[in-house]
Parts: structure tokens; sequence; C-alpha cells
């Protein structure tokens, strides 16, 4: 008997949770296998599941008092574990919104999840809690690549004498305030990095340099006729570099794959020339740019050991 029987005949019997992270795995083993019809199939599933828990109990998405961590709980803010239910509902949220997020950079196509769920998160992304999980850190930086390319595809279509100028020019000056704000909220827990587990302080620094990518790439708009926003990009690299030297070959085992994927995709705005950002097959191909030569070995060794340690999640 196959999961899929076990499914047919149970589902209905599972509690909502258990049964997302079903769809959750095998959606991500069909999506490794570069099975996209069955991946966006399994997804669409655990979407509609997704939006009848937070139609149905949105006390677990969007209740205030839910959101904030009680006072008188001795949770500690650093462990990043999920303690109560609606934490954890939260947790598997943010996780598989993190995974569509990812997938849809990598393939450059629109989410699989109804844009009702994607909401729903932002109304959960936007509030600061001190026992916010990691995979909701995880699905907040995702979320913000995701919004700098639609808001540098927005960009490129504007006509610089319309009124959708103003709002255009607000919404970048408040998305690179949103990701300095949101960068300080995932340096914070790293000062308290001893009490933190290993793969976890990966995972933020990796957080890190998503976030770092995506203000590279906001640069990257001003970059060819201001010289500021070359200097903060130039910046924003030296550091990215300073961050990702300090990755060791063990470090890369505790890459998931949609890490990799989103990792990528951050970095490769920076590898390239302001002209044209190819697709990550392009990273190593023959018209890629060079990297300044401080940064060379860096990020072309870390992009060896990501491909040769990860595998491809939905290639193209």
């Amino acid at each position: 008997m196959t999961i899929f029987d076990v499914l047919h005949r149970e589902a209905s019997t599972m509690p909502s949770i258990t049964l997302m992270q079903v769809y959750n795995m095998l959606g991500v083993y069909y999506g490794m296998r570069g099975d996209v019809a069955m991946y966006r199939q399994l997804f669409n599933k655990l979407g509609a599941i997704l939006l009848t828990t937070t139609t149905t109990k949105p006390s677990l998405a969007c209740d205030d008092d839910l959101l904030v961590l009680d006072p008188s709980s001795s949770m500690e803010p650093a462990s990043y574990y999920p303690q109560t239910a609606a934490q954890e509902w939260r947790s598997a949220f943010s996780a598989n919104i993190f995974l569509d997020l990812a997938v849809s950079l990598n393939r450059a196509s629109t989410p699989v999840f109804d844009p009702a769920l994607l909401l729903t998160f932002r109304k959960l992304a936007a509030i600061y809690r001190r026992d916010t999980e990691l995979n909701c850190i995880r699905a907040r930086t995702v979320l913000f690549l995701y919004d700098t390319h639609r808001l540098i595809e927005e960009g490129t279509n504007l006509q610089f004498v319309s009124s959708s100028t103003v709002q255009w020019s607000k919404q970048y000056h408040n998305m690179v305030e949103d990701i300095h704000c949101h960068l300080q909220v995932i340096q914070n827990p790293l000062i308290e990095a001893s009490f933190i587990r290993e793969a976890q302080v990966f995972t933020l620094k990796t957080c890190i340099i998503i976030a770092l990518a995506s203000l590279a790439q906001l640069h990257s708009i001003f970059a060819p006729f201001q010289e500021e926003a070359r200097e903060k990009r130039q910046e924003i690299l030296d550091e990215i570099s300073g961050i990702t030297s300090m990755f060791f070959g063990n470090d890369l085992r505790y890459l998931d794959t949609a890490l990799r994927v989103c990792w990528a995709s951050a970095v490769r705005p920076l590898v390239h020339s302001d002209a044209e950002w190819p697709t990550m097959n392009d990273i190593f191909g023959p018209h890629c740019s060079p990297l300044p030569r401080e940064h060379d070995s860096i990020l072309d060794e870390s992009f060896r050991l990501l491909s040769l340690t990860t595998p491809h999640f939905i290639a193209r």
C-alpha cells in the first residue's frame, strides 16, 4: 500500500498540521526529482489545507494575543522551538511559505499558494515577537527577496513622469528601511550564539546573506549612475564575503535545498554586471562576469561546494 493510498483513506482523520507536513515532504520529494506537475499538485493540496485552517481558525495566524510571547512564559527567546499549538502552527505555516517562495524564485514563476496565504503571512511577518521561530525568520527573509524582485520588475516598467513613480519610490525606501530592521532582528540572537544550536546559527547567517543581497539588488537599480549606490552595493558585497568566508565544509550539511536556491539567487546580481542578471544555471557559465579579485575565491568556492552538497530543486 502506497502513502497515497493511506492519504486517500485516512486524510480526513489526520490533524491538519500532520497532513500539511506529509504534503510538504511529498512535494519536496517530487520537486527534487524534477516532477513539476506532481510538485504543483501536492502543493495545491497543501495550500488548500492552509487556506482552510487560516479561514476556520484565524486566531492561529492573526490573533495579537498569540503573536506576543506571554511574559510569564519560561521559554528562552533564543530557543526558536515552538512551545504552543499556535506557535507550532505558525512554524509549519512559515516553513511552507518559505518553500513556496524559494521555488518561485528559482523558477521565476508565481507561487503555487493562494495569494490570500501570502497576505496572511505578511500579517504574521509584520509583527516582531520575542519568540519568533526560525522558520518564520527564514520565510520573512525570503519574502523580502521575493518582494525585491517584484519591485525591480515594476520599476523597469515605470514612466518616470507619472504619479506612479512617487508611489514606487515610497515603496523602494520603505523596503530598504524594512530590510535593515529585519537584519537587526536576525543579528540580535547571534549575540547569544553560544546558546543556539550550530545549525541555527548557520541558518541565521544564511538569512543575513539573503537579506543583504536583497539590499544589493535594490542599490543596483541606481548603481550605474549614482556613486553612493555603487559604494553601498560594494559594502554589501564585502559583508557577504566576510560572512561566507567563515563557512566551513561541515556547515554545508545544514543547508536544505530551498536555502541553497535562495542563497544562489540572492548572490546572483553581485556576481554579474548590472546589465544582465542571468539564471542560476549561468552562474558558472562562460558569460559570467568576474568578481572583484578579493571576493573571487570565497564566493566561487562556496557556489562550487553548494552545488556538490545539495541537489537542484525543480531545475528549469
